[in-house]
């Protein structure tokens, strides 16, 4: 029988990569919602891509 992994949710990860997509909008007079769209965005993405755009990102 194999063993069950938990689900990765990479909840930390998810905070920054939502901080990094909004920031180049955080001038913006509708900041809060442009943020909250790329969270809902981000939370439908599964664990690898949000590692590998914070990879992107980050280089």
């Amino acid at each position: 029988m194999m063993p069950i992994l938990p689900k990765l949710t990479l909840k930390e990860e998810r905070q920054e990569l939502v901080k990094k997509m909004a920031m180049p909008f955080r001038e913006e007079p509708n900041y809060q919602q442009t943020k909250q769209s790329f969270s809902c965005f981000v939370s439908r993405m599964s664990a690898p891509n949000v590692l590998h755009c914070l990879a992107v990102i980050d280089s």
